[in-house]
């Protein structure tokens, strides 16, 4: 009878070993299978919304100058079109 309960208790301890590590094996599966999707998804979507913000943000700053811009239009109007200005003149 002893030895009947000591072998039903090893059985029950490797049934619920494999049913443990059965359930684990399931919950790193559904990770894989719901969450890599999700990543992917995330990642496209955050990839869009960049693409999108860059080509507003140049649209919107193409029609602006900055000083340096202006200032280095000014100095290439200094000469009258068609002269050259020499700087040494011999």
């Amino acid at each position: 009878s002893r030895a009947a309960t000591s072998l039903l208790g090893r059985v029950v301890t490797g049934q619920s070993t494999v049913i443990a590590f059965d359930t684990a094996f399931n919950a790193v599966a559904l990770l894989f299978v719901i969450a890599a999707p999700m990543l992917v998804g995330i990642k496209i979507t955050l990839s869009r919304y960049a693409k999108m913000r860059a080509a507003r943000l140049a649209k919107t700053r193409s029609p602006r100058h900055d000083f340096a811009t202006l200032s280095s239009s000014m100095r290439n109007r200094s000469s009258p079109p068609g002269r050259t200005q020499n700087v040494m003149s011999n």
